[in-house]
């Protein structure tokens, strides 16, 4: 079942970027992912929202690229998200 992922973490939109670069998720999406955005919040933290195939696709894809990545960009004591998984009723897609 499909789910949205809500992360919240004080990160800037240049360490956003480089850590999206690093892992190429334009060229090399993570398998499971059906939409990524991400933008800024007024405190100045960054918000991600994500729709996965299953919740199991965001957690292997999150230990096996991006926590990987975070350390390699942001170092070793790089905040910590806030991470909210919820299961969805239903996904459109209104750009196809």
């Amino acid at each position: 079942m499909a789910v949205i992922v809500i992360q919240q973490v004080a990160a800037t939109e240049e360490q956003y970027r480089a850590v999206n670069h690093a892992m190429d998720t334009r060229g090399n999406p993570p398998a499971g992912l059906i939409l990524h955005t991400g933008g800024p919040l007024e405190n100045g933290d960054l918000r991600v929202v994500d729709i996965w195939e299953s919740g199991e696709a965001f957690q292997a894809w999150a230990s096996e690229r991006l926590g990987p990545t975070i350390v390699q960009i942001m170092g070793s004591d790089a905040p910590t998200p806030s991470v909210e998984i919820r299961e969805l009723y239903d996904v459109i897609n209104g750009a196809g």
